[in-house]
């Protein structure tokens, strides 16, 4: 908030009527500030606050006043939080019916001054939500900060949120360089809708560039620049990408595309295809089975590993409809469907010796093929 210019003169302060400008947006100017600037762990004296009313807004504040307006802002929080309205408030407050922690800002004897004790959401729980927003990586590095930005208003003081903000910057890598994500995903979403406002809407067709680039940064367009057309029907977020699972009308197959790098999506009205299909499609088991969403073969496989890989697996695989056995007293297998590519032999590979491919043969003598490749390159 801008400070006034000191070359203001008392006369363009005031209004005509004495009152001074910003008085009527006092209460809502001390919200601002207590939210802003205190949590459990801060406090703030009645002096700072007319501190900053004087020095950055020009207004006199008595200190009466300013309980009077914390007091009024407490009765306005509760009313919001508990769908009341001021005077239930003020009754129950009078019958001593309020519950017994009703005020948001509570004035700490300790401390001398006014702390909020505990918010809506939790620091934890808004930590979480910005962790999950920096590792996010179809969101560009200035969205995810305008994000961040957003989430932490009002929900943390300002001393908490550039932790939070310091902190959560050590995910931020690998980010899209795609302006254009959200602005995709409401285009698919609308392709996808059964209602649009309160008309019935028939799932359509869309058409996209996909693309990729090269070293040196280029960009690289599929199919020869050829339009992709295809039908969605599922929006992924997987391993921090969003992905689109959808019916390719080139190759009459399921197929998944990364969001961030679609480009030019226009929607065609025209139904989309195989609906039947994939009204019983097993969409949560489909991003499983998928090692970073790179297509394939899906095929049942039967893997061994050591058992401190447990929750390794499991964090995988998940355990439903699944079986996990033990081998013996130092290995466990489990039988699961994946598609298997390179991407799955990269998974494996990471594991090194303490995860074996026990069948298909064919599966095993494909992973020692790529394993031989690899050597070569040594």
């Amino acid at each position: 908030m801008k400070k006034l210019k000191s070359e203001k003169t008392k006369k363009e302060r005031t209004s005509p009527h004495g009152r001074k400008n910003n008085q009527k947006l006092k209460p809502y100017l001390i919200y601002k500030y207590v939210m802003e600037n205190l949590d459990e762990n801060k406090a703030c004296k009645v002096s700072e606050i007319q501190g900053y009313l004087k020095e950055w807004l020009g207004i006199d504040a008595e200190r009466r006043s300013i309980y009077s307006d914390i007091d009024e802002i407490n009765k306005l929080l509760y009313a919001i939080n508990n769908d009341m309205t001021i005077e239930e408030v003020e009754d129950e407050i009078e019958y001593g019916d309020i519950d017994k922690d009703w005020q948001t800002i509570v004035y700490n004897p300790n401390k001398k001054g006014y702390h909020i004790p505990s918010r809506k959401h939790t620091a934890n729980d808004v930590r979480a939500i910005v962790e999950c927003i920096y590792s996010a990586k179809f969101l560009t590095e200035r969205k995810a900060k305008d994000l961040v930005n957003l989430v932490t208003e009002n929900l943390v003081s300002k001393t908490q949120a550039e932790d939070f903000k310091h902190d959560a910057i050590l995910l931020d890598r690998g980010k899209t360089t795609n302006k254009t994500v959200f602005e995709n995903v409401v285009k698919i979403n609308s392709a996808m809708k059964i209602v649009s406002g309160l008309e019935k809407h028939t799932p359509e067709k869309i058409s996209f560039k996909y693309t990729s680039h090269e070293v040196g940064g280029k960009e690289k367009e599929g199919r020869k620049g050829e339009k992709y057309i295809v039908s969605p029907y599922k929006l992924i977020i997987n391993d921090g990408n969003y992905y689109l699972i959808a019916h390719d009308d080139k190759s009459a197959a399921t197929r998944c595309y990364r969001v961030d790098r679609m480009k030019e999506i226009k929607l065609l009205n025209i139904p989309r295809a195989e609906e039947e299909f994939y009204s019983r499609f097993d969409w949560k088991g489909y991003a499983q089975k998928h090692f970073g969403m790179f297509g394939g073969k899906t095929e049942r496989v039967t893997l061994r590993f050591i058992n401190p890989l447990y929750d390794t697996v499991v964090e995988k695989f998940g355990t439903k409809d699944l079986y996990y056995n033990k081998v013996d007293g130092a290995h466990f297998s489990v039988q699961v469907e994946v598609v298997v590519n390179e991407q799955f032999f990269g998974w494996m590979c990471s594991l090194g010796r303490r995860a074996v491919i026990v069948s298909p043969t064919a599966a095993r003598e494909r992973y020692l093929e790529h394993l031989k490749k690899i050597q070569e390159k040594y």
